[in-house]
């Protein structure tokens, strides 16, 4: 493009210029569900009115009880189950995981 003359190059420039004029941006309709968030609203906080359960605390007397644990990143609530034999090909022997007992 280097060898382009400069009238050339100037048309291609304007030609640019005008489809990209031409070019209408439709203003989103949700936008108004988008925007900043107060880093206090978007931090993670304690929920001090439930019941939390270490997994290390799972035990076969919470049997068929639902329970509330952090599992990673999220929070899980599931229901215990007892298996009927142990697994021994993981760490943890006695469950499928590690609400499952």
């Amino acid at each position: 493009m280097s060898s382009e003359k400069p009238s050339q190059k100037r048309k291609r420039q304007e030609a640019t210029a005008a489809s990209a004029a031409a070019v209408t941006i439709e203003a989103n309709p949700l936008a108004a569900n988008y925007g900043e968030i107060p880093l206090n609203d978007l931090q993670s906080k304690e929920i001090s009115w439930k019941k939390w359960t270490e997994v290390k605390d799972l035990t076969a007397g919470l049997k068929d009880q639902e329970v509330l644990h952090r599992d990673s990143i999220i929070d899980a609530e599931e229901i215990v189950s007892v298996l009927a034999q142990p697994i021994t090909g993981t760490t943890r022997q006695n469950s499928k995981s590690p609400l499952d007992l």
